[in-house]
């Protein structure tokens, strides 16, 4: 091969590596975005978990208010014991500082909302909304998005073409200059300048830099094959948690079913004075843990959901518009 041929070679070599940095760059940002967005829907579900156990807990108090009064007027009287008021009180005092975590939880869910979109994050809450509802409906696999392996192959051939190129000055006889915008880097992602003016011996440094790049092609090849293992991983344990969740509804409908007839049953009962009235009272809290653990089962599988689609790097497809996307990597 001519010199002449050997210095095209050389680049059409680093137009590539220049290439393959603008599929780095633009791969990098569209992961960036997903790490984003999925902080975005963690907060969401966060605020949605927290109202709707707020509000099941304040309507659970608002019955559990109207018997308080009559169990207050009965420890007056001594009809319930010391005892039986004290624990009733207590529960009383644990469902206060679960409203209290509860508010803080909506808070801090808040709090990171204004800090991902800014003060006027509920503008956006339509939008990350519809992203969970299709999260939550959505049929998953082991697949990634296109820019996982897009980065993949981008980071092999710029080691690739690295080494090409550390070769290729191995065998230069000093002749001929060019100026090229490239030398390797730390991260061996590609080269800053070359100089085709190198010795003919550089004390080794040359086979050093070869035999790096060839460990962090390794490197590379590892990291691929353990972003499918993880995927593989994730989804055994999403469908897991899928199965369990499902099993949990069906014992959670049953209970609340019982808990609803148990419920009518002792307002008959209170109605011609029978029912004692710590077992109302009882009851009303019992419901509210029953719809309580319903909403943990869902939001739980919910933020396993969310995981998954960051793992997939497609957080953003559930979020933006194709147009949207093309706007963003301009």
């Amino acid at each position: 091969m001519s010199k002449d041929a050997d210095l095209n070679n050389l680049f059409d070599v680093k137009k590539d590596i220049i290439e393959n940095d603008v599929t780095i760059s633009n791969v990098e940002l569209i992961r960036a975005l997903n790490l984003k967005i999925h902080t975005v829907l963690v907060a969401v579900n966060s605020l949605t978990t927290a109202d709707q156990k707020l509000e099941i807990l304040q309507q659970g108090l608002q019955e559990y208010g109207t018997v308080k009064k009559l169990i207050d007027k009965g420890h007056q009287v001594g009809v319930i014991t010391k005892g039986q008021y004290l624990k009733i009180q207590g529960q009383l005092n644990d469902i206060e500082m679960v409203l209290e975590n509860l508010e803080l939880q909506k808070e801090n869910s808040k709090q990171t909302l204004a800090i991902e979109l800014g003060d006027s994050y509920e503008d956006f809450m339509p939008a990350f909304n519809e992203g969970l509802s299709k999260i939550e409906a959505a049929s998953f696999d082991k697949s990634l998005d296109d820019s996982v392996l897009k980065l993949h192959a981008a980071v092999l051939g710029n080691i690739n073409n690295n080494i090409i190129l550390e070769k290729k000055s191995q065998l230069w006889n000093g002749e001929y200059r060019a100026s090229l915008s490239s030398v390797i880097g730390d991260d061996a992602s590609g080269f800053l300048g070359i100089n085709l003016t190198k010795p003919v011996y550089d004390g080794g440094r040359s086979e050093a830099r070869i035999a790096l790049l060839k460990s962090k092609r390794l490197q590379a090849e590892t990291e691929e094959k353990k972003v499918y293992k993880e995927v593989s991983l994730a989804l055994f344990s999403l469908q897991a948690n899928k199965s369990t969740a499902k099993k949990q509804a069906s014992l959670l409908s049953e209970k609340l079913e019982n808990l609803l007839a148990i419920k009518k049953d002792l307002e008959v009962r209170q109605n011609s004075g029978k029912a004692q009235l710590e077992d109302v009272a009882q009851n009303y809290l019992d419901i509210a843990n029953a719809k309580i653990q319903v909403i943990d089962s869902d939001s739980f599988l919910l933020k396993s959901k969310i995981d998954y689609v960051l793992l997939q790097q497609r957080a953003y497809d559930y979020i933006l518009t194709g147009n949207e996307i093309t706007q963003i990597m301009k």
